[in-house]
């Protein structure tokens, strides 16, 4: 039986320990790398001397007075994903020149089990993988990775491609399905075939739903949404016509730059856009290209359905 687990306010993302906490009662509690960092990070830290740190190192809130400490192995992987998708997408805008081999994406991932491994460590853990928003790395899980770990639970993450990225391949647009079969592919590149729990916040819900009614390509045993999104639109991202037209135009190299222009117009008005560029358009083609149909489908009740539910 899958168990949910959903957040859907806060401004900070799981720099309250009380929500770790609620996360690791979810779990069960049982009695091919090409380059790697060692880190140690004090999530309690407002500030690092690593750069690597600036997007995680979120103060801690006022309820959080624990100093949480993790040692974990930052590691950088290259998998070859989305051969069929590109192949099946071919005549989709935006997809035409994509790769008909799969493109190769360098990953940049933890993975706490394989830190052990290499320490002669087999003792058997629950096992919890973090999907980080758009745009977002997994390091913005710096508490609840620094929980687990101190309370026996393994942990899986890793930091979705970029926007600079997408300028580079002109095909990887962050779409639900791609990023989908990217973690498949990332799951089966380090030996993954089971997980006790999803954890996935903002735009990665779409990307949670997929994995968790597939069972026949991965198991989950539980699944926790934080501040997800759902089928509705959000504000920010309106009016749609004018910040996914932009979108649009930005699929297109000879239009990119127009774009650009564009969306820092229509920002003047709405003010919803933040002042990085391509992080913003990461956040909107993540929204425009999410499966909100299959959102839908799972989470909105037909009117027309009368069976009973189980």
């Amino acid at each position: 039986m899958l168990t949910s687990f959903c957040v859907s306010k806060g401004s900070r993302l799981m720099c309250n320990m009380d929500a770790s906490r609620q996360l690791s009662r979810l779990l069960c509690r049982p009695a091919t790398t090409v380059s790697s960092r060692h880190f140690h990070f004090c999530a309690s830290s407002r500030t690092s001397k690593n750069t690597s740190y600036q997007r995680a190192a979120h103060g801690p809130s006022s309820n959080d007075v624990q100093t949480a400490k993790c040692n974990y192995v930052e590691r950088i992987i290259t998998v070859n994903t989305c051969k069929y998708l590109y192949h099946a997408w071919r005549s989709r805008y935006g997809y035409r020149n994509a790769p008909s081999e799969g493109l190769d994406v360098p990953i940049k991932y933890m993975y706490t089990a394989l830190d052990r491994t290499e320490q002669s460590d087999q003792t058997k853990r629950p096992l919890v993988l973090l999907l980080s928003g758009a745009p977002g790395s997994y390091m913005d899980f710096s508490h609840a990775i620094a929980f687990f770990l101190r309370n026996g639970v393994d942990v899986a993450a890793l930091t979705w491609p970029d926007t600079a990225f997408s300028r580079k391949t002109n095909c990887w647009w962050h779409s639900s399905h791609e990023k989908t079969q990217l973690v498949l592919d990332f799951l089966k590149a380090i030996n993954i075939q089971k997980l006790d729990m999803i954890v996935s916040h903002s735009s990665s819900s779409y990307v949670s739903l997929r994995l968790v009614t597939s069972p026949e390509l991965i198991e989950v045993k539980s699944i926790a949404l934080l501040n997800p999104a759902t089928h509705l639109r959000p504000r920010c991202v309106k009016p749609m016509w004018a910040v996914f037209g932009c979108g649009r135009l930005f699929q297109n190299p000879s239009t990119r730059e127009l774009a650009c222009f564009l969306l820092r117009v229509v920002s003047m008005v709405e003010r919803s856009v933040k002042s990085n560029i391509d992080d913003t358009f990461q956040s909107i083609h993540s929204m425009m290209l999410a499966d909100v149909n299959q959102v839908r489908s799972i989470c909105v009740p037909s009117p027309f359905n009368t069976s009973s539910q189980g």
